[in-house]
């Protein structure tokens, strides 16, 4: 049963697995609008809610009309240990008139959403909510603004157009090169991603073990759009000293690739090793008959991915803006440099 707002006719109500189908064209509407493209299949969408620590009806809602018509979506994702950090989703339809009303509907619904997961939080920690806005989304993001949600970083979406193929990597000496297993290799994987990602932005202290449970149900998410032909690891050993993960854009458009994730371990870095990881990605992509390759990348990165990239010439085309809001004052574990 939807619940009435005094202030504005729309109501909420917990989201059921039937809504996917409207909620993917929802989302896709509102991106279509500045990006000219969909942002999510329903099959994705549906996968996402497989997500063992996500239930549908306790962590997502969905704004309805007075005529049941669903115009609006907000989800809070539980976080995993240190509980610190809710993410969130918040969209309305761009078909409909919302005025601060109904974004303070679904906006307080997840904050107080946020609130309530981030309470197993151990006392003393700063706890804080997230949201994104695509830079163009000026409606969206003054509804953050009014809302206390602070600008915290932009994210720069990058893209290579290929005219002719790739150079290939020049690899440097003393590395072993493979193609990514995601069953004997996962569990070195995943040790070179948590300490990888320990200087990135926005990072929540977390352990192998922890970062091995993520990646399978990422992988899972994924399903067909993952390729592990299309992910490298760089070995030193018996350890991984850098990767790249590659997968299909969505929605598994094979002419354009994705770059889901690289990183060299700190103790090996400034050798040459990301770009070459890199250079091997994008020939791969070249070689099965992709167009362009994009990838997410930290504006402000300290590691120099931004600049690695532009050397491989790719270029930002789209800016996306994460936004906070600070739940409970407390020491703040996450990093921020």
């Amino acid at each position: 049963m939807t619940t009435p707002n005094t202030s504005t006719p729309w109501g909420l109500r917990p989201a059921q697995r039937e809504d996917v189908p409207t909620l993917a064209r929802l989302i896709n509407a509102r991106y279509r609008m500045f990006t000219g493209e969909d942002q999510v299949t329903e099959a994705e969408l549906a996968g996402h809610w497989e997500n063992p620590r996500l239930d549908p009806e306790r962590d997502t809602c969905v704004l309805a009309a007075p005529d049941g018509r669903v115009v609006g979506w907000a989800e809070v994702e539980p976080p995993g240990e240190p509980h610190v950090h809710a993410g969130g989703w918040v969209c309305i339809s761009p078909h409909v008139s919302a005025d601060d009303a109904t974004w303070k509907l679904l906006l307080g619904w997840a904050e107080e959403h946020a609130r309530e997961v981030t309470s197993r939080a151990e006392g003393g920690l700063r706890t804080y909510f997230s949201l994104s806005a695509l830079e163009k989304d000026d409606e969206r993001r003054r509804a953050y603004a009014r809302h206390g949600l602070a600008p915290a970083r932009a994210m720069h979406r990058m893209r290579i157009d290929f005219e002719a193929a790739p150079d290939s990597p020049e690899w440097p000496d003393g590395f072993i090169f493979r193609t990514f297993d995601s069953e004997r290799d996962l569990g070195s994987l995943c040790i070179a991603i948590e300490e990888s990602f320990r200087d990135h932005w926005g990072r929540v202290p977390t352990t192998p073990e922890a970062e091995e449970k993520e990646t399978r149900e990422w992988m899972r998410w994924q399903a067909d759009a993952f390729d592990s032909t299309l992910s490298a690891l760089a070995w030193d050993g018996d350890q991984v000293a850098g990767y790249v993960l590659g997968r299909w854009h969505l929605p598994l458009d094979l002419t354009r690739g994705v770059v889901a994730s690289l990183a060299v371990r700190p103790a090996w870095r400034r050798r040459g090793l990301g770009f070459a990881l890199l250079q091997n990605a994008l020939g791969e992509f070249h070689r099965r008959g992709c167009g362009s390759v994009e990838l997410l990348v930290d504006s402000e990165s300290l590691t120099g991915a931004l600049r690695l990239y532009e050397r491989a010439g790719m270029r930002a085309f789209r800016t996306q803006i994460a936004y906070e809001k600070e739940l409970r004052a407390g020491i703040d574990v996450t990093t921020r440099a």
